[in-house]
């Protein structure tokens, strides 16, 4: 997956590492670490959701708690450039 240049600065990000399915994608992948500022490929990977999200701040955007039953969750990772 790809995002470009920016993340907004009202966010839906919930979770650290592992992020709750309404989570913003590219603030998600930003915040784990897998994209920097100036955007970038990334991979996602789904499984199955957790109960609880825990908040964190990382690369200057903060996350938020959130309990709950949910579908699944997002993991990110990183597209080595050659």
């Amino acid at each position: 997956m790809k995002c470009m240049s920016g993340c907004p600065g009202d966010i839906k990000l919930f979770g650290t590492k592992k992020y709750e399915e309404t989570s913003q994608l590219c603030v998600s992948a930003y915040h784990s670490g897998s994209i920097n500022k100036d955007g970038g490929e990334f991979t996602l990977s789904l499984s199955e959701a957790d109960r609880i999200y825990k908040s964190s701040e990382s690369n200057g955007k903060r996350s938020r708690m959130k309990k709950g039953k949910y579908n699944f969750i997002m993991g990110f990772g990183y597209i080595l450039l050659e």
